[in-house]
């Protein structure tokens, strides 16, 4: 997966934190998405999963830092 992509990703895991979703909206997760239904390998699908996930970690981190709040 090309860097773009995996920022993509993460782009749309912190939109989701934002508009309140869980871990569990990560679609990565979903059953038509996995290895065995897509046939990519487990890595790719790895690196995919992954990214969406910093992403809505992300969100979190960026929004508890201290240095952000007041602004």
């Amino acid at each position: 997966m090309e860097p773009f992509g995996e920022s993509a990703l993460e782009r749309e895991g912190a939109r989701a934190a934002a508009h309140g979703a869980d871990w569990r909206a990560n679609p990565f997760l979903q059953r038509n998405n996995m290895p065995q239904a897509s046939g990519e390998s487990l890595a790719d699908w790895s690196r995919r999963h992954d990214a969406w996930q910093r992403g809505f970690e992300g969100y979190f981190q960026h929004a508890a830092d201290p240095a952000r709040r007041g602004r």
